[in-house]
C-alpha cells in the first residue's frame, strides 16, 4: 500500500459553500470551525450566477471574505480565508463569470452542472475549453456523478488529465460518499499523466 492521506495531514479545505450559494453556515462558522480542526486555510468557493448569484453578489461576498480574512489574522484566529468561487462551466466551455471578476479571485473551481447529457467528444471539448481558460486552478466533480442518483457523463478522461497537467490545473477528488468523484481508475490514470 502506497502512504495513505491521514486526516492530520489536511492543512485546509478547497470547496466550500456559505449562505452566499447554498450553504447553511456563515464565513464567520467556517472559518471558525475549519480552525477547530486545525485547518491553516479555507477557500470559500460559492457557486456563480449560472447556479445561485449574480455578479454584484459575488464580488459583495469577495470583498466580504477579504475583510473578514484581515479581521481573522488580526485577531489572532490564524486562518486564512481564500475568496474563490465555483464557477459554472456553460455548454460551449465558456466560464460564467467575466474574465475581470475571475483575475480578483484567489481560486477558481469550474464545475458543470448542465447540459450533462452532451455526446463524448462535445462533452470532452466542453472540459478542455473551461482547463484551458487561464483563470481556471481546480476541475470541481469532475465527471458530475451522484452515486446511485446519476452515472458520470461521458468524456476521455485521459485527455482530460493531460491537459489538466500541462495547464497546472488541479483535478479535486471529491470525497464526499455522494460523489466519490475522481473514482480510483481516473486517480491512478492522473498519478500516471503527472509522474
Amino acid at each position: 500500500m502506497p502512504d495513505l492521506i491521514e486526516l492530520k495531514d489536511i492543512r485546509g479545505d478547497m470547496q466550500m459553500h456559505t449562505t452566499a450559494s447554498d450553504g447553511k453556515n456563515s464565513i464567520e462558522e467556517m472559518a471558525l470551525a475549519a480552525k477547530k480542526l486545525g485547518y491553516e486555510y479555507i477557500s470559500l468557493t460559492d457557486h456563480s450566477k449560472a447556479v445561485t448569484r449574480c455578479e454584484r453578489a459575488g464580488r459583495k461576498a469577495h470583498n466580504s471574505i477579504r475583510s473578514k480574512n484581515t479581521r481573522s489574522q488580526r485577531s489572532g484566529l490564524g486562518i486564512r480565508i481564500l475568496a474563490s468561487s465555483e464557477v459554472d462551466v456553460l455548454k460551449d466551455g465558456k466560464l460564467d463569470m467575466d474574465s475581470e471578476v475571475l483575475a480578483q479571485l484567489d481560486v477558481v473551481a469550474r464545475s458543470i452542472h448542465s447540459y450533462m447529457n452532451l455526446e463524448r467528444a462535445e462533452m470532452t471539448d466542453r472540459i478542455l475549453a473551461a482547463i484551458e481558460n487561464p483563470y481556471t486552478q481546480i476541475v470541481g466533480h469532475p465527471t458530475g456523478r451522484l452515486i446511485l442518483q446519476r452515472d458520470a457523463y461521458a468524456c476521455d478522461m485521459e485527455r482530460i488529465l493531460d491537459a489538466a497537467s500541462k495547464n497546472g490545473v488541479v483535478m479535486e477528488c471529491n470525497a464526499s460518499p455522494g460523489r466519490l468523484d475522481l473514482k480510483d481508475i481516473h486517480l491512478r490514470m492522473g498519478g500516471k499523466i503527472v509522474a
